[in-house]
């Protein structure tokens, strides 16, 4: 395990978490041996060779219990880190190491007053095609920062609060996200629903609970319940003052404007814009 009481030294640290990722850990560790100079890997209970192959790869392993919260244990895993920058990473992605993540990664350390950056995400598709998605993933150590929400964790709230009005830049580095692919990725997103679900009855009018749990039951074909949260997300995000903050919110009203319009209902998406309009006015 890596040593807690050395913290904050220069360089990156990779972390993720996973259970029972064997099938994945051989085209996502290597690339982040190479350019990190530590992997920390959280194990949540596998049951397969998780735990021996990402040693033999060069992770620094621990090992925790699955208590249904991503963000438990993601936390847990930047709790371990010992660099100055964080980059989080899944067990199904993968990072494409060419010359501006080389590039980007040699200027890093000199990077003053900038908490986090936007990483690209290549989401691949089972019909070959490439959905490209932005997220915070790459972040400095500091323990101001850290993740929510029980699934589809993330750290951008954190920095939010304690940054006022900072949009993150986009970074050198590109991850190509395989999730999408075969049929594993349903038994996921059913589970991250049920997950989604109990977050969403505890805070009911969180913008991104009801934004992830729309999008999750879009994926699985229930359009109609996905609209009523994707509303549910748009209206909050209407309603609070930091809106132009959230990452999703052009993808959340494109997805949620082209829907209502399979279903005819295009008044609502007439309101949506002029919602969205007095927003800049």
């Amino acid at each position: 395990m890596p040593d807690s009481k050395q913290k904050n030294l220069p360089g990156l640290s990779a972390v993720l978490i996973g259970r029972d990722e064997a099938h994945h850990l051989n085209k996502t560790i290597p690339p982040l041996i190479e350019i990190a100079d530590e992997v920390v890997f959280v194990d949540t209970g596998s049951q397969d060779s998780t735990v021996d192959l990402a040693t033999q790869l060069g992770c620094w392993v621990a090992q925790v219990p699955w208590q249904d919260d991503f963000s438990l244990a993601k936390n847990h895993a930047v709790d371990l880190a010992k660099h100055a920058w964080i980059l989080n990473v899944d067990c199904d992605e993968e990072l494409t190491i060419d010359q501006a993540a080389r590039d980007f990664r040699a200027v890093l350390d000199s990077i003053d007053a900038v908490p986090a950056y936007r990483v690209r995400i290549e989401n691949l598709n089972a019909n070959g095609e490439i959905q490209p998605s932005e997220a915070i993933r790459l972040f400095r150590n500091d323990p101001v920062i850290r993740f929510r929400n029980p699934v589809h964790e993330s750290v951008a709230d954190s920095v939010y609060e304690q940054w006022r009005g900072f949009r993150p830049m986009l970074a050198g580095f590109v991850l190509r996200h395989y999730g999408y692919l075969g049929n594993l990725n349903q038994d996921k997103i059913k589970r991250n629903v049920m997950i989604l679900r109990r977050w969403i009855e505890q805070e009911p009018d969180s913008v991104y609970g009801n934004y992830k749990l729309g999008m999750n039951l879009l994926f699985l074909g229930s359009e109609s319940e996905a609209v009523f949260f994707l509303k549910q997300s748009f209206e909050a995000l209407n309603a609070a003052a930091d809106r132009m903050s959230y990452p999703f919110a052009e993808k959340l009203i494109t997805t949620l404007a082209t829907a209502l319009m399979r279903q005819g209902r295009a008044q609502e998406v007439e309101d949506i814009k002029l919602k969205v309009a007095r927003w800049t006015s």
